[in-house]
Order: C-alpha cells, then sequence, then structure tokens
C-alpha cells in the first residue's frame, strides 16, 4: 500500500504507466518494482524505472487483448460460455444427471447456496470467465454487477428456484448486491 505522502513522488511513474495505456492500479507489485529500482540506485547500478516496468506493463496489455477476446467468444478454453441466465441453465441442465437436480431440488436455497459457493460456484466463476472476463461477465456488467462472487451467486440462487418452479426475482437479487456494495462503500 503506498502511503499519501508518496502519492506525490509516483506522479511521474503514474504518468508513464497512462502513456503505456496501463492504470497505475493495474500493476502487480508495483512497490516491489519502487523498491527494486531503489536498491539499483542506492548500489549505482544503472538502470531506469521504464525497463523495470515494462515486463509488467507487457504482462498488463496481453490480459487486455484476451479479455477483448474473450467478451466476444462463445467458448473459452474448449467450455461454452453462456449469454445470459437462460442459457446458464441450459447448460447446467446439460451436464447435470436427473440425481443431481434433484438432490438440488431437495435442497434448501440457502443450503445449495453454502454448499455450492465454494465448488460448483467455483467452477462457474473460473470457467465461465467471470474473474477474466467473458460475455457472460459482460452480461452481469450491463446489470451493473461487478463482482465475479456476486455473479455466481445470483446464477447459483437462479438456478435454483428455476429447478423449484419458483419466480427467480432478478431484480430483487440486483438490488440486493447492489444494496451491499453501496453499505461497504460507506
Amino acid at each position: 500500500m503506498v502511503h499519501k505522502r508518496n502519492k506525490r513522488e509516483l506522479k511521474p511513474i503514474k504518468k508513464y504507466l497512462k502513456s503505456q495505456g496501463v492504470n497505475f492500479f493495474q500493476v502487480d507489485n508495483l512497490e516491489e518494482i519502487i523498491m527494486e529500482y531503489t536498491y539499483y540506485k542506492m548500489h549505482k547500478v544503472d538502470t531506469c524505472m521504464s525497463e523495470l516496468l515494462q515486463p509488467y506493463i507487457d504482462r498488463h496489455l496481453k490480459r487486455i487483448e484476451i479479455f477483448k477476446k474473450n467478451i466476444k467468444a462463445d467458448s473459452i478454453d474448449g467450455v461454452y460460455i453462456p449469454r445470459n441466465l437462460e442459457e446458464c441453465f441450459k447448460q447446467i441442465d446439460s451436464f447435470w444427471t436427473e440425481s443431481m437436480k434433484t438432490e438440488v431440488k431437495n435442497m434448501t436455497e440457502d443450503d445449495f447456496m453454502g454448499k455450492g459457493h465454494f465448488g460448483f460456484g467455483r467452477w462457474i466463476r473460473n470457467n465461465w470467465g467471470l474473474w477474466g472476463g467473458s460475455r457472460l461477465r459482460t452480461y452481469f456488467y450491463e446489470m451493473e454487477i461487478y463482482h465475479p462472487d456476486d455473479m455466481s451467486g445470483i446464477i447459483l440462487d437462479s438456478y435454483h428456484r428455476h429447478l423449484n418452479g419458483k419466480e427467480i426475482k432478478l431484480d430483487e437479487q440486483i438490488k440486493f448486491y447492489k444494496d451491499y456494495w453501496n453499505k461497504v462503500k460507506e
């Protein structure tokens, strides 16, 4: 974490990163880079900050390139990416057995959510591109749902309701997560 008194000293670095198409806060391990630069300068080793930053800039730009490709792709790493909740349901239905669906259907919504978040929910977040970018992530961003945990939570709750023939109440779910993050910001 960069201290307030050091922010002024970081302006040249921020300006350089911006000129390279990178947001200052998107560079991993910036403090380590600054410490490495300081070490080199203290030991009179000729180096410049841009040389130390370049590998991070390259990685960031590569991630952006992959992100732009993934948000348009119908599959990522061989896994079909649903466009919306209805397609999520179809995909889950296609790879879950009837006995699995019955087991989930008989759980309470809270139990399914509790058991599913770290197992199947993690699979959804990782394989449907909710962390790294996908058309499903874009679908949720358009609803102002930004955190992958919230996205998978909506998918899990909605699927449970779908199996049980209940109303999905998507607007209520969206409001729940928005209210949560607004409270966190306060």
